[in-house]
């Protein structure tokens, strides 16, 4: 699960935003990112790319335009991406963005034991889906939007077993190319994707809680895997 992050104003995250063909001025930028509060994606919207900000939290009340607490629908599980019922399986195949952050937090589930995880001088382009909401009577536009969870990373076992978010490889351009291609409904390209894989090297700080993030241990590095 991945249900905290935080996005820095600094030359990691506006780097990502150049390789990604969109400008940084409209990064939502903040310390600490909750479920259900708004969070920059990048998408591909009628041709062009942008980034806009969205409710972190993929199923909202049409009626409201609230998140649907309901279903804890923040990270979807890339098991459910290929079920056609899911809320995932349609975003999936037409509505695919990047999240950049700089960091996230992950816990052991013991509610005493918590990780922030960052890039090693790099943001991070995780994997994510959206969906546009308009309102039945007052016609405003809303968008919310996924982080996409693969199973555990063997290498993060003693840091949060059960499933690693979806970062996308930034050195692979034409990847992320079609990822955000809007018209691009080939899903089976992406299975690759969907294996617990660390694209970039990461530093691991032990923190008191997810809100504070206050270290209480050394730092250290777990290294990229292998291409």
């Amino acid at each position: 699960m991945c249900g905290r992050v935080n996005v820095n104003d600094d030359a990691f995250t506006r780097g990502l935003m150049q390789s990604l063909g969109v400008s940084g001025r409209h990064l939502r930028t903040a310390a600490d990112i909750a479920p259900a509060s708004k969070v920059a994606i990048v998408r591909e919207h009628r041709g062009e790319r942008e980034c806009v900000d969205a409710i972190w939290w993929l199923l909202l009340d049409p009626h409201t335009l609230k998140p649907n607490y309901r279903y804890a629908s923040f990270n979807s599980r890339s098991d459910k991406l290929h079920v056609s019922r899911s809320a995932s399986y349609r975003p999936f195949r037409t509505a695919r963005c990047v999240i950049p952050v700089s960091g996230f937090v992950e816990g052991l589930g013991d509610k005493k034991h918590y990780f922030q995880l960052e890039g090693v001088q790099a943001a991070l382009a995780m994997g994510g889906i959206y969906r546009e909401w308009v309102h039945r009577e007052t016609g405003e536009v809303c968008v919310s939007a996924s982080i996409i969870t693969l199973p555990g990373h063997p290498r993060l076992q003693a840091i949060h077993p059960k499933s690693t978010p979806l970062m996308l490889p930034q050195n692979q351009t034409g990847l992320i190319d079609r990822w955000l291609d809007a018209s691009n409904e080939d899903v089976a390209a992406f299975t690759p994707l969907l294996q617990p894989h660390l694209p970039q090297s990461m530093k691991v700080t032990p923190i008191d809680r997810p809100g504070t993030r206050r270290a209480v241990a050394e730092s250290f590095v777990i290294e990229a895997d292998a291409s």
